[in-house]
């Protein structure tokens, strides 16, 4: 199973206990690694940081790559400006019902 299958089951055994458990859904709010843990058996590495939110509408999480001292580029970084590759990772974090069209048809943005 790919690392993105095993996110994908992850997100759903959170998210779909969170709609029918308000336990559940507090403790996603107030300690989300433990969530994690008890919806799925795993345990996140402690440098991931996961925050969890209320659906309160379209939220965006950007993730920023790591600051750059003054030096000189090195020869593998050289390369991924040149071949247009990064490390840097970018998340949109949705709301739902943005991915459900409307009730009269029309797209949800």
């Amino acid at each position: 199973m790919s690392n993105e299958d095993v996110v994908a089951n992850a997100i759903e055994a959170v998210t779909s206990k969170a709609v029918t458990d308000n336990e559940f859904r507090a403790l996603c709010l107030s300690n989300p690694r433990e969530a994690v843990k008890q919806a799925t058996g795993l345990e996140l590495p402690e440098n991931f940081k996961l925050q969890v939110v209320e659906n309160a509408g379209a939220h965006y999480t950007l993730v920023l790559p790591d600051a750059v001292s003054g030096e000189e580029l090195n020869e593998s970084e050289l390369e991924q400006v040149a071949g247009g590759a990064t490390s840097t990772t970018f998340m949109f974090l949705i709301a739902p019902e943005c991915f459900h069209p409307t009730n009269d048809g029309d797209k949800p943005f």
